[in-house]
């Protein structure tokens, strides 16, 4: 069950990677996006990131048991 957490969240990670590139090269996609939804978006990431990590400490720490 973890595990398919970790892909989703995974997935997750990919996606906001993906509109953080596509500002990065000026897409005219994220033309619109100001430096609040940006800021928004790396607090996202690092939502996620964190999310990531605690999953993956659970998985570690029950295959010690």
């Amino acid at each position: 069950r973890r595990i398919e957490e970790l892909a989703q969240v995974n997935g997750d990670m990919g996606r906001l990677g993906g509109l953080l590139k596509l500002w990065l090269t000026n897409d005219e996609r994220t033309a619109r996006f100001g430096e609040q939804e940006v800021r928004i978006l790396l607090s996202r990431i690092e939502d996620v990131r964190s999310e990531i990590h605690e999953i993956v400490k659970t998985v570690l720490l029950s295959g010690q048991r």
